[in-house]
């Protein structure tokens, strides 16, 4: 056995870790004023459209069309947005006002509105042309986007299309489909989805009539076989359907603005995990944060290894949850007051195992998911400090180390 060695703060709250209670909190995201303008960009490869005409919502100064925009170090994470059939990108309002009011430039292209081709060669052109625009000194754009960190998004055949492209992948970090379609006879796409590497994120709803979530959003989930990283299927329930996943407005009901929250709520978990590392944001697409939010209707994920987050409160005298989505089986939670890196047949243990102590295991079901609640103890001298976790749970080729997670005490 590894020696532990605690302070008195360290060992009440190891103490109290083990006093689960439920609570639940939604993590705070801050607002940017939202401007929006059509722009078109040449198109820099020898196939699709001479110009790529889009409809760009941004983080701005002020609200409206053409606001200048907001400038941040570095430049502003993109998704690249592909319509459905017979429509545009400027029709998608709702995808582009929630994308940029929470920090992202959402780029809805404007082209191919009735040909699949056209439109798979625009957003494979897309990339390299808005990472000419962003080098481009006299651009509206220079240096506004972060281009190692554009994601691909489209909605029902762009949902589709979108799995084309990254078969072939010019450099998007990750992919999001909004209610994908694979065609009437289910087998449209079904040749490039098992090339597709990069992460992705599908969300259907159990109200579906045009692409029912079963054989079109689980079908999908279940081609997309050669994805190296996080893979998930996030279905609404019976009042989730195929438009008001993407828009609210069209009929005015509570229950789509719901859908609709849910929905971008668990996009904005997503895309912050994989192009921003956050895994506190996975509560939002895998943990409680998105199993409680109205409207939703199941879970479907894999990952090469556990995931593992902590979510809630940090201050004293609250509640706060470690949380760990893995297969089924039981996951035992390890936690060190240093960080470290120490190679095992598990993977690599990232805390130091000089002050590593752990409790478990702690039974992860069908589900997929465990979430495990305790409070702070209500002492000043813990401010400060910070705990650091890591899980061991159940994934494809045995039991494997999670990444790390940090829980810093105010």
């Amino acid at each position: 056995m590894l020696s532990v060695r605690f302070s008195f703060r360290a060992r009440t709250l190891i103490a109290l870790l083990f006093l689960a209670l439920p609570a639940g909190t939604l993590h705070a995201q801050a607002l940017y004023k939202v401007g929006f303008r059509a722009a078109k960009f040449p198109n820099p490869t020898n196939s699709g459209s001479k110009s790529l005409d889009c409809t760009l919502y941004y983080p701005a100064r002020t609200q409206g069309k053409n606001a200048a925009l907001l400038p941040r170090k570095g430049g502003w994470p993109v998704v690249v947005f592909l319509h459905g059939w017979r429509k545009y990108g400027y029709h998608y309002v709702e995808v582009g006002f929630a994308l940029a009011s929470s920090g992202w430039i959402a780029v809805l292209s404007d082209t191919a509105p009735a040909n699949l081709n056209l439109q798979i060669q625009d957003g494979r052109a897309l990339h390299p042309a808005l990472v000419k625009e962003n080098k481009t000194s006299t651009s509206w754009l220079a240096g506004a986007l972060d281009t190692s960190n554009m994601a691909l998004a489209g909605h029902s055949t762009g949902a589709t299309n979108l799995f084309f492209i990254l078969a072939n992948n010019p450099g998007y970090s990750c992919g999001v489909s909004y209610g994908p379609w694979l065609g009437l006879d289910l087998k449209y796409g079904l040749t490039v989805m098992p090339k597709v590497t990069a992460p992705v994120l599908l969300l259907s709803g159990m109200g579906e009539k045009i692409t029912p979530w079963k054989p079109h959003g689980k079908g999908a989930y279940d081609r997309l076989t050669g994805v190296q990283g996080l893979k998930c299927l996030f279905v609404l329930d019976k009042d989730g359907d195929h438009y008001n996943i993407v828009a609210y407005v069209l009929r005015g009901r509570p229950a789509d603005k719901q859908v609709f929250e849910t929905t971008h709520r668990a996009v904005s978990g997503f895309l912050r995990y994989v192009q921003g590392g956050d895994e506190k944001a996975l509560a939002s697409v895998l943990g409680g944060t998105a199993r409680r939010s109205a409207k939703f209707g199941g879970l479907f994920a894999t990952n090469p290894r556990p995931l593992y987050f902590q979510s809630g409160s940090t201050a004293i005298g609250t509640v706060s949850h470690l949380e760990v989505v893995a297969l089924p089986g039981p996951a035992l939670h390890l936690f060190s007051i240093r960080k470290g890196s120490l190679k095992t047949s598990w993977g690599t243990l990232l805390l130091n195992p000089l002050y590593l102590g752990f409790f478990g295991p702690t039974p992860v079901g069908a589900s997929g998911w465990f979430d495990l609640s305790f409070r702070l103890p209500n002492d000043p001298k813990l401010r400060g400090m910070t705990f650091y976790f890591q899980a061991l749970g159940a994934s494809k080729g045995g039991h494997r180390f999670s990444n790390p997670t940090a829980l810093p005490i105010r």
